[in-house]
């Protein structure tokens, strides 16, 4: 058996993200997956895509250092070729 590759494990990631958004609760578990998803694989658009909604809308939780978040979101969505 082969090992995963780090794309692999980013994907799986990414997947787990997407299916902790539906709960928002776990709108920060959400991030922290991503996070983790981007460090495995920086390029993949649609990893940096979610990553840039997601600080988005952790931006407008109370308490969460907005202005922080916005700039990070803003960064990820350039990266992934989104126009902010």
């Amino acid at each position: 058996a082969t090992q995963p590759s780090a794309g692999d494990e980013a994907i799986e990631l990414y997947l787990r993200a997407r299916a902790n958004r539906v709960h928002v609760g776990e709108a920060r578990e959400s991030l922290e997956l991503l996070e983790r998803a981007i460090r495995l694989a920086p390029d993949e658009p649609r990893i940096l895509a979610s990553l840039a909604s997601e600080y988005a809308v952790e931006a407008f939780r109370p308490g969460a250092g907005a202005q922080s978040l916005v700039g990070e979101g803003v960064l990820s969505a350039e990266v992934a070729g989104v126009e902010a």
